[in-house]
């Protein structure tokens, strides 16, 4: 499924999964070349182009133990985890 960004106002720009909103923290999962699903959190960054700001969405999770951080796109393919995930 891919994220769909919305205006809200006055609270400004938010991603949607599944039509629920995606806000900083919560666990997603993102699905990467080789079909691989990947848990990890959503996160994101605003940067003022003018005057209009832009949000950036970003994915965090682990590679062998290791923190990474990619930048997400609209067609990225996400999902809500299966299960609760403990933070």
């Amino acid at each position: 499924m891919k994220a769909q960004l919305r205006e809200m106002m006055p609270s400004g720009l938010r991603l949607y999964l599944d039509g629920k909103p995606m806000h900083a923290g919560v666990p997603i999962e993102r699905e990467f070349r080789d079909g691989t699903w990947v848990l990890g959190r959503y996160e994101y960054r605003f940067r003022s182009n003018y005057d209009r700001p832009t949000l950036e969405p970003l994915f965090y999770f682990d590679v062998h133990g290791e923190a990474a951080c990619i930048e997400l796109t609209l067609v990225d393919e996400l999902r809500w985890p299966a299960r609760e995930v403990v933070r």
